[in-house]
């Protein structure tokens, strides 16, 4: 399930500090020279001097488990150097890895596995297991167990609601959750429904209380976790936000809202280059949502690619002129000519 775009990702949204950004830019290129998935090469280095890392996730029946998150952790900073998602054969691959110690982490729903190896220069195995029975993606729209116990009644009152979200009726959505949560009150797409609606009426701190409810009564439902990482954004607990998102997008990786909401979390953490990659996923996505641009510019100002962030701010503002983030839009739309300018001297 996915929010109703237009409504719902708006209700999330909140007015990024241009004072935050600017105050970071300057201190220092961030740029990394950390591993991806898919193998950078670095020129400065000769191949024989990286190792790989390789392997498989199966649950605890031996199943491959598709589309489950890998992250590739520095064992000595605890810093994640890269990451990657599982094959259909539950294989993934990590090339150019200067040689230490890493730990490789595999993540799915709530579930984790971890394994600590020691990169030379070769290929290093790695096989983990996730206490999971099952992990049968292939439909792309997998019914959860917890699911499939709501009665139909509430299910009813549940897809009511997002039909009035759709169209903007916040009074009429927020009905139907409530009733859909008489009816059956763990009710996990009912209770994001309700969060998502309470986080549009500056109920964050509410709102944050029925989202984590979601996440417990249906571990597996990946848009409970990526709203409670857009109320953690609102309440700006930036790191517990990214911890829910990594676990929505573990479950959904095709959820742009997830990237969005990475991005933001990022930008406020001060990891612009970890929030360009988030953004660029997004827009990848939808290239339809005009706050992609916005997000897109602050990322580029962070990274100090001023030109472009130019675009990306003229982008955004020529589609929403007027919008509650216009004026935070045209400072920062400032800021990054100025740099321009300066760098062209």
């Amino acid at each position: 399930m996915r929010f109703p775009i237009g409504v719902a990702i708006s209700v999330c949204l909140f007015a990024l500090s241009l004072h935050a950004q600017v105050t970071v830019i300057g201190a220092g290129d961030t740029t990394s020279v950390s591993p991806t998935a898919s193998g950078r090469d670095d020129p400065r280095h000769k191949m024989d001097d990286f190792g790989s890392i390789a392997g498989t996730v199966t649950t605890m029946d031996g199943t491959p488990l598709h589309d489950c998150r890998i992250e590739l952790h520095d064992a000595t900073r605890g810093t994640i150097n890269a990451d990657a998602f599982t094959g259909p054969s539950g294989h993934f691959e990590f090339r150019n890895v200067s040689p230490g110690t890493y730990e490789v982490t595999a993540l799915s729903g709530l579930e984790q596995a971890h394994e600590q190896v020691q990169v030379l220069h070769s290929e290093t195995q790695v096989s983990l297991r996730l206490n999971i029975q099952n992990n049968d993606k292939s439909s792309g729209a997998t019914v959860s167990v917890a699911e499939m116990r709501i009665p139909e009644k509430a299910r009813q009152e549940w897809q009511k609601g997002q039909q009035a979200l759709s169209k903007n009726k916040l009074q009429d959505a927020r009905k139907h959750a409530d009733r859909a949560l008489e009816i059956s009150p763990q009710y996990a797409q009912a209770l994001t429904l309700r969060g998502i609606l309470k986080l549009g009426a500056d109920q964050s701190e509410s709102g944050v209380v029925d989202l984590v409810q979601a996440t417990k009564s249906d571990p597996n439902y990946a848009m409970g976790y990526i709203a409670l990482g857009a109320g953690l954004n609102a309440e700006r607990k930036f790191d517990d936000a990214v911890r829910a998102l990594e676990r929505g997008m573990a479950l959904d990786p095709n959820a742009w809202q997830g990237w969005f909401e990475l991005s933001k979390a990022e930008i406020a953490r001060g990891d612009f280059s970890g929030a360009l990659k988030h953004i660029t996923r997004a827009a990848e996505l939808n290239k339809d949502y005009p706050s992609i641009h916005l997000l897109m510019g602050h990322s580029l100002l962070g990274t100090h690619q001023y030109s472009r962030a130019v675009e990306e701010y003229e982008l955004y503002l020529s589609q929403e002129p007027n919008s509650p983030n216009a004026t935070n839009a045209r400072a920062a739309l400032g800021q990054a000519r100025a740099y321009m300018t300066s760098a062209a001297r």
